[in-house]
């Protein structure tokens, strides 16, 4: 099972490890810059930071990205990554939130029979070829190590 981190922030330069918070040296990075956003990757390919508009941000830290947010976001990610991870996990660039809201799992894949919940497969929605399973969002950047990401 391999997991995808993207790290959601407007400005900054660091980017998540695994389960570790550090800052990205200027030549360990890899960089891609569009009109709409900016995403870079740490060279071992295991954390990624992404710069959105503010206005983007805004819908993420409020803890309500849309629908077309999601997809958005992860399209962009899949034009740079192999379709070989389970979780994307969005991880605002936000020390504290007030939402009431830490993490919110959406669920983008339900193969699995005999646990109550019906089975779906949005995979194509979110730009993956049949691995994605959920987009995990946390609201804070204490969430992956201190928070709802170890439930």
């Amino acid at each position: 099972m391999r997991t995808a981190f993207v790290r959601v922030a407007i400005a900054g330069g660091i980017a998540l490890g695994v389960g570790v918070l550090r800052p990205l040296a200027a030549n360990s990075e890899i960089v891609y810059t569009y009109a709409d956003y900016a995403l870079s990757f740490h060279e071992a390919g295991r954390a990624a930071h992404m710069q959105i508009s503010a206005a983007e941000y805004a819908r993420w830290t409020n803890a309500a990205p849309t629908l077309s947010d999601r997809t958005t976001l992860t399209h962009r990610v899949y034009a740079h990554l192999q379709d070989s991870f389970d979780f994307i996990f969005v991880v605002n660039d936000e020390e504290e939130t007030f939402t009431g809201i830490f993490g919110r799992n959406y669920g983008v894949r339900n193969s699995v029979t005999g646990i109550g919940r019906a089975l779906f497969d949005n995979t194509a929605t979110y730009g993956s070829s049949g691995n994605l399973q959920s987009l995990i969002h946390l609201t804070e950047r204490g969430g992956l190590v201190n928070g709802p990401s170890l439930h």
